[in-house]
């Protein structure tokens, strides 16, 4: 008997439709009603189940017992069996109707079926099992069934279990390999359940058999071919394997095992377990996800590489192809072949390296690292096409480092380079991914970003904080600053070049204002460009045409009665096409250009010719001048210098030169040479500016310089009844570092008495500014300044 599936049916015979007899046909209603609900006790509990019921009859009252067993349960597309015994109480003898139809039940069905007693002896065999195994019944009822059956290759393990069941009472399920009466061995699965009477007691058991040779013969056929596979993918060079759908190995080849097994694990990893990781960090999926993706979607993977970073073992590089199988006869659900290729990898590789680095060299600056000017260009122009669909302005800067090539020059030019990496480096730090960053010459970087105006400016000053920061390189405290020209995108017509013109115009603007500050291009900055350049061609021409002038500002002695003991020269320039022009405008202006040690040259010149026209009649004063970082690297200053002085008849100890700080410091042996033939000729040194420098205290020693001025930014807040305590305490430090050096001290800028009185108090020795006189021409000077010498009046401003 089973039961269909599809409905609750219950069939009689084998499964096909000329053979298939509905219970109906065989039961009265309340029978099949009983024997339904028999088979429902089967499926809950798992066992034969044995019960008497009555029934009405025309001669009375009736009563049966009814025996129900699974012989075959559900599995795959298989439905369920069943066997049912239905006799009559009280009769060992089925009435006649009942006997043939049960009859026919029983022989109908295909598996082997015994009944044994409970000393396994057998009783009842049904016709399936007198032909496969060869024995009639009547031959064998009686006989122990274990004896009739087992043979050399039967298992002994399951026989005794079977035993032990029985001697127990219980069910017991499992195969073996039984012999027939010829000596043939065939293959079985069992079920055995034990029977029980009518009033509940062990009555035997019943065996049911399903020979299952031909699948064994099969599984032993699969299993010669498949260790013929595995010989043959064992001498082949790729990993192979089968993994089923929780990614766990089912078959692996040696050089599976060679690539992936451990010796301490001794059992092949499963997949989600393998240390395989991308070769790049841009890898789209993890390798694990990858592969599980085979499965889940039927996609194959094609020449996946993967580096295998196995523990303790060098990182090999694998070609990875996996594809989905979903036919496979086992419960492989995805064959992976893996390749080493690390070898070519790495040949390729090293070709690959060669390839990136000339593009990365054509492209990027070696000592920064950040994209080069040609590169920003290409990606600036890129930036600009987006601008009209953007929600915010393109801006575009141009960052100039302030007295850079001072600095490079004094300190060396590997401290510079060190100084570049680390700007790119704050300058990274800051930009993230919201700005691109280049190199765009040896002091100076350019950068674009697209923000809100707002934003703008905040990330701007950023820019100006980080750079203002000191640096430390090489045991050496750096300060520098930074000037921005900006301009944004805002012309459909507008280049790169054209935004690069306007940010250099822009900055420009903001190393005129000072510096260490952004400035935003206007209109305006093309006129004030075009006045750089007016300003740039005059000057060439007024070296050649003798347009320049000297001016000289007296300075006054505080500690000697006021007394005047000399005078600095200082360069005017009165153009016939531009008019006075300031030397606030034209020295940087000449300094750009490269100008400035040619303009010191020229004025070297009308500086000697003038003291030595002043000495010819009468007046003997003491001059200094000023000459640029730039005229010090020349290595004929000196000797030019020393030259025009003895033409000119002018005493050398009457001539101090003015150095920077950046000058008195510098580490060119020019530089050193040029500061050493002057003091040795009894040209006096005077440190120009001092404290806004670098200079310390082994260069005061080391250059025996004679004086040092103040710079006027200090001397400002001096004797104010609002306070000015820094510059108080910065010029009383450097009046007291004058005086242990034993220097004498020049302060600048000074434009009242309550400076005068407060520098006289604290021991300054020279005072120069506006008090004591502004700068005048040479024969206003001779008239006015030298001819009044001890009368200054220090309560009240004097001079022209």
């Amino acid at each position: 008997m089973r039961m269909d599936s599809a409905a609750p049916e219950i069939a009689v015979g084998p499964a096909n439709a000329e053979a298939r007899m509905m219970i109906e046909e065989v039961f009265s209603s309340e029978l099949t009603h009983e024997i339904r609900q028999a088979i429902r006790d089967v499926d809950t509990n798992g066992s034969i189940q044995a019960r008497r019921f009555e029934l009405k009859a025309a001669k009375g009252i009736r009563k049966y017992d009814l025996s129900v067993a699974c012989l075959h349960r559900a599995s795959g597309d298989e439905e369920p069996r069943y066997q049912v015994i239905l006799r009559e109480a009280g009769s060992r003898i089925p009435p006649p109707d009942a006997s043939k139809h049960l009859s026919r039940i029983v022989e109908m069905i295909t598996n082997l079926t015994t009944i044994v007693d409970t000393e396994q002896r057998i009783v009842w065999t049904n016709t399936a099992f007198e032909e496969q195994t060869g024995y009639a019944l009547r031959n064998i009822r009686g006989l122990d069934l274990t004896d009739l059956l087992i043979g050399e290759a039967s298992n002994r393990e399951t026989v005794r279990n079977v035993r032990r069941a029985i001697s127990e009472g219980k069910p017991f399920e499992g195969e073996n390999i039984n012999y027939d009466a010829a000596g043939t061995p065939y293959w079985v699965t069992f079920n055995m359940q034990p029977l029980k009477d009518t009033t509940g007691q062990l009555s035997g058991f019943v065996f049911v058999e399903t020979v299952i040779t031909k699948s064994r013969e099969l599984e032993s056929t699969l299993r010669a071919e498949r260790d013929l596979l595995a010989a043959i993918t064992d001498t082949g060079i790729s990993a192979i394997i089968a993994c089923n759908s929780a990614g766990e190995c089912v078959f692996a080849n040696e050089e599976a095992k060679r690539l992936l097994q451990t010796e301490t694990s001794g059992t092949f990893p499963p997949a989600r377990d393998w240390p395989l990781a991308p070769l790049s960090d841009d890898a789209a999926t993890a390798p694990y996800s990858a592969l599980s993706q085979v499965m889940e979607s039927g996609a194959k993977i094609r020449n996946m590489t993967m580096a295998l970073n196995m523990p303790g073992k060098a990182q090999r590089v694998l070609s990875i192809n996996a594809s989905p199988l979903t036919e496979a006869a086992s419960n492989a659900r995805m064959l992976i072949i893996m390749t080493d290729i690390s070898l070519q990898y790495e040949a390729e590789e090293v070709k690959r390296r060669a390839a990136a680095k000339a593009l990365h060299d054509a492209e990027y600056d070696k000592l920064s690292g950040l994209p080069n000017h040609p590169h920003m260009e290409r990606l600036l122009a890129s930036a600009m096409t987006e601008s009209s669909q953007a929600p915010s302005e393109l801006y575009f800067a141009i960052i100039d480092l302030d007295r850079f090539k001072q600095i490079k020059t004094v300190l060396g030019y590997d401290l510079g380079d060190d100084l570049v990496r680390a700007t790119a480096e704050r300058l990274r730090k800051i930009a993230g991914n919201d700005m691109v960053i280049a190199r765009f010459g040896d002091d100076s970087f350019t950068c674009f970003f697209r923000k809100p105006q707002n934003e703008a400016k905040d990330l701007l000053n950023q820019i100006c904080l980080a750079i203002a920061e000191p640096f430390d390189l090489h045991n050496t405290t750096i300060f520098i600053t930074a000037s921005i020209g900006v301009t944004t995108h805002n012309s459909a017509e507008a280049s790169p070049q054209a935004l690069i013109r306007q940010a250099g115009m822009a900055n420009d603007s903001a190393k005129t204002a000072g510096g260490n500050r952004y400035i935003l291009y206007t209109q305006t900055m093309d006129a004030q460009f075009s006045r750089r350049s007016a300003v740039l061609q005059a000057m060439r021409h007024a070296l050649q045409s003798d347009q320049f002038e000297l001016a000289f500002q007296p300075k006054f002695s505080l500690s000697d009665g006021f007394a005047l003991v000399g005078a600095e020269a200082l360069l005017r320039w009165n153009s016939p096409a531009l008019g006075r022009v300031s030397p606030t405008e034209f020295i940087p202006i000449a300094d750009a250009a490269g100008l400035i040690s040619e303009i010191d040259f020229y004025v070297l010149g009308m500086f000697a010719r003038q003291l030595g026209s002043w000495l010819r009649h009468g007046f003997e004063v003491k001059a200094s001048v000023n000459l640029s970082p730039q005229s010090f690297e020349n290595p004929t200053l000196a000797p030019h210098l020393l030259e025009l002085l003895s033409t000119h008849g002018v005493p050398f100890s009457n001539v101090i030169i003015e150095i920077t700080e950046t000058s008195l410091v510098s580490s060119s042996q020019n530089a050193f040479r040029n500061i050493d033939q002057f003091r040795q000729a009894g040209i006096l040194l005077s440190i120009d500016d001092f404290g806004t420098g670098y200079s310390s205290l082994s260069y005061l020693q080391r250059l025996i310089v004679s004086e040092i001025k103040i710079d006027k930014s200090f001397i400002e807040g001096l004797g104010r009844a609002d306070g000015a305590e820094d510059s108080e305490t910065i010029v009383r430090a450097i009046l007291k570092l004058a005086n242990s050096f034993g220097l004498r001290c020049v302060a600048e800028g000074v434009e009242n008495t309550a400076q005068l009185r407060w520098l006289k108090a604290e021991g300054c020795h020279t005072i120069q500014g506006y008090l004591s006189g502004k700068p005048m021409p040479p024969e206003t000077f001779a008239a006015t300044a030298y001819r009044r010498g001890a009368s200054l009046n220090p309560t009240g401003k004097s001079g022209t």
